[in-house]
């Protein structure tokens, strides 16, 4: 389980995150890769992947984005599909499922 959140770690999701950067990086793009292995390696809270500091990161990028720029998010993680709203949902770090559910 992972922080209490109801969610087993999973093995893969920051391999696959930094995998992927690599790959983008080769191409020329500028890549910012938030882990929890990124934030350990540079101290850069900024980096943990909770939903705040994503929505942040994202809103940042977003409005530094030029006509002709490409912003590329990719997310690897769980997900989790509450049918007590039929929603689908990303969960970063520091999800709480059974805490959305009161609120759905």
């Amino acid at each position: 389980m992972r922080d209490g959140s109801g969610l087993r770690r999973l093995d893969y999701t920051q391999k696959d995150v930094t995998d992927l950067a690599e790959v983008l990086k080769q191409q020329g793009y500028i890549v910012t890769v938030m882990t929890e292995s990124e934030y350990k390696k540079t101290g850069m809270g900024f980096l943990l992947p909770d939903a705040k500091k994503i929505m942040t990161m994202f809103k940042r990028l977003a409005e530094d984005c030029k006509r002709e720029d490409t912003l590329l998010v990719a997310l690897s993680g769980h997900g989790a599909h509450l049918k007590e709203n039929n929603k689908l949902y990303f969960c970063p770090m520091g999800t709480d499922l059974e805490r959305q559910r009161k609120h759905c």
